[in-house]
């Protein structure tokens, strides 16, 4: 059995980044997602992974299109996406869960726009959140309780 995946990357690009600055910790936050998509190349070649980005700060919260598609199974168009990853903003945790939230979504919002469709109903099929920041305030109660109403369908890692 072969495990198929919807991959959403949730990267804060908040001022403490200096996006606009390009920061060295910017551009290491970037090859990171670079590193993830490389390392899912091998399940999105073989059609079971299909990846997006999406990108938060207060202020800001971008589903990109990797190779014009909310979710893609082309590892080549999705490192093209992450590596142009910017913006700016503060940071704010529910912006950042609810874009990437959305990003997941999309597979059924707008399924042709997503290389591999719709795949709920396939019992082999998870979604997966990864949240990124370098923040390292605490979490409120209601950021606690948004990424629990998401667990429901959704595995969440930061």
């Amino acid at each position: 059995m072969s495990c198929k995946l919807d991959i959403v990357v949730s990267v804060d690009v908040s001022g403490s980044l200096n996006y606009s600055g390009n920061s060295a910790i910017s551009q290491a936050q970037n090859a990171f997602v670079v590193s993830l998509i490389n390392d899912f190349s091998v399940g999105m070649n073989a059609g079971l992974y299909q990846f997006g980005i999406s990108r938060w700060g207060s202020g800001l919260a971008v589903n990109d299109q990797c190779g014009g598609r909310w979710l893609t199974d082309n590892p080549a168009d999705a490192i093209v996406t992450a590596n142009a990853i910017t913006g700016t903003g503060g940071t704010d945790f529910v912006v950042g869960l609810n874009i990437g939230y959305d990003g997941l979504n999309k597979a059924q919002t707008d399924t042709a726009n997503c290389s591999l469709g719709d795949r709920t109903g396939d019992v082999q099929f998870k979604r997966v959140l990864i949240f990124i920041t370098d923040a390292g305030a605490p979490v409120d109660p209601v950021e606690t309780a948004l990424a629990e109403s998401m667990w429901v369908d959704t595995d969440i890692y930061c």
